[in-house]
């Protein structure tokens, strides 16, 4: 079971738009979520995640992975720089 990821949650609205290549490109999470993983990181690096939170981290890391091959291929749709 995917735990409920507010990055998710953007990620989904976002590409529901209908985006730009270079709208995608430069998209990244808000403040909010950016600030839950930075959480969810120190904690597992001080070896205290629950495993709800290492579910919840498990679940960024795959969206992040997701997103960064979404952005690879926005990446080609682009305009060359001239």
């Amino acid at each position: 079971q995917m735990p409920n990821l507010e990055l998710l949650e953007e990620v989904t609205e976002f590409l529901g738009r209908g985006p730009q290549p270079d709208e995608i490109v430069a998209f990244h999470g808000s403040e909010t979520s950016q600030e839950r993983v930075r959480q969810l990181l120190d904690k597992s690096r001080a070896g205290a995640l629950s495993a709800e939170e290492e579910a919840e981290l498990d679940g960024i890391e795959s969206v992040n992975h997701l997103f960064a091959l979404i952005k690879a291929r926005a990446w080609r749709h682009l305009p060359a720089a001239s």
